[in-house]
């Protein structure tokens, strides 16, 4: 017999770490951005407009087999959307992809159905948003509660171009690059290599952290303020939380933050992490008074080829439709958003309301900018296809 419960206190949250990262390792569902680590982290500088909502299920045994990871959003008035979702754990703009419902193996369907049950119950509609479209679990979830007469909506969000690297040494992947791009970054390489003394530094201590994230930081915010502006390190909850991010990350092994030094200049950082033999490309940034030598270029390659090194399995360059992302990458996989509503009156108005909004905004992404240039957004472009003789793009 399985049991439910709700976690809604930081003290709870804090308690199932282990617990936590135990189930995660034994799911179907592991990778970096369900780790306690950084869903915790995000809780603690980000989460303070949500209420905890967190679901467990144990067997008899009292061992953690099923969690929903999730919380409670506010009504958002400005967004249209004038009631209280259940979301999960890390949304917003920090860049939370792969997220879902997490089983234990052998406790798929049991623990799924008591999860379920217990959703059910407050009758609050659901976003499960940034969800693998290859993760059954997500799509069996979705199933369930359509049989318990919830009505669901679902559509694809975003893209993750990735690398498959299984079975590669360097010369192969550089090999499988399109010829136009192979031969761009070797001589971009070549060229750094005779004109400066180049070497890329990998943060191993705290000490080393700190400093290399100021340089990421620092270097991102440089170059976004001469293309727009950045949206990910330009507020102080944001830089807040990748302090404490990176130290977590950095304690548990999982922190990949490297600067490249051309002689004593530091001209471009990558941020990431490795989890489960997964590289995860979180964030970058370059100097652009060295944008004729495309560092980021260079950066990008001696990362994928430092990761080929230590046997990562897959380079994820996560949701974005960046075409630099797609010079290196050898696929893409789909992100879903699931949104639920409950079988009652109150679901049915808001299942309305959310295909008003849905319509709305699709009627403004439409609209023509105005005769001085103001107005709506056009459309954003859809991803490129993955084109292996594709020019140059400075990431």
């Amino acid at each position: 017999m399985l049991s439910t419960a709700i976690i809604d206190t930081k003290a709870g949250f804090d308690a199932l770490q282990n617990e936590w990262n135990a189930l995660l390792q034994a799911s179907a569902s592991d990778n970096f951005f369900l780790t306690w680590e950084w869903l915790h982290t995000w809780w603690e500088h980000l989460g303070s407009d949500r209420s905890l909502h967190i679901v467990t299920v144990r067997n008899e045994e009292a061992q953690l087999v099923g969690l929903a990871p999730l919380a409670l959003r506010p009504r958002r008035w400005l967004r249209l959307m004038p009631f209280r979702m259940v979301e999960f754990l890390g949304r917003g703009n920090v860049g939370s992809d792969y997220l879902s419902l997490l089983t234990r193996k052998g406790y798929e369907d049991s623990a799924l159905r008591a999860l379920c049950g217990c959703l059910t119950e407050r009758k609050l509609a659901l976003e499960f948003s940034h969800v693998d479209s290859q993760n059954a679990q997500m799509r069996d979830a979705a199933l369930e509660l359509r049989a318990r007469g919830w009505h669901d909506y679902r559509r694809t969000i975003e893209t993750c171009p990735y690398i498959a690297l299984e079975g590669h040494t360097w010369d192969s992947y550089l090999a499988a690059l399109g010829r136009t791009h192979r031969t761009n970054f070797k001589r971009k390489l070549k060229k750094l290599q005779s004109l400066y003394s180049l070497r890329i530094d990998e943060a191993t201590t705290d000490a080393q952290r700190r400093a290399a994230l100021d340089i990421l930081v620092n270097l991102h915010l440089k170059r976004r303020r001469e293309v727009g502006g950045s949206d990910a390190l330009h507020k102080r909850e944001l830089l807040e939380f990748h302090e404490a991010l990176t130290t977590n990350a950095l304690q548990a092994g999982y922190l990949r933050l490297q600067v490249m030094w051309l002689d004593n200049a530091p001209v471009a950082a990558m941020y990431g992490f490795e989890y489960n033999k997964v590289f995860y490309f979180y964030q970058s940034g370059f100097d652009s008074a060295y944008a004729t030598h495309s560092v980021g270029l260079v950066m990008a390659g001696l990362a994928i080829k430092s990761a080929i090194e230590r046997g990562v399995r897959e380079f994820d360059f996560l949701h974005g439709n960046e075409t630099y992302k797609y010079l290196w990458a050898s696929a893409e996989r789909e992100l879903l958003r699931f949104e639920l509503f409950p079988p009652d009156a109150t679901g049915a108005l808001l299942h309305r309301l959310m295909q008003a909004r849905r319509a709305l905004r699709r009627l403004l992404t439409r609209a023509p900018p105005t005769a001085d240039g103001t107005g709506p957004s056009l459309t954003a472009r859809p991803a490129p296809a993955w084109n292996p003789n594709a020019q140059e793009a400075e990431s």
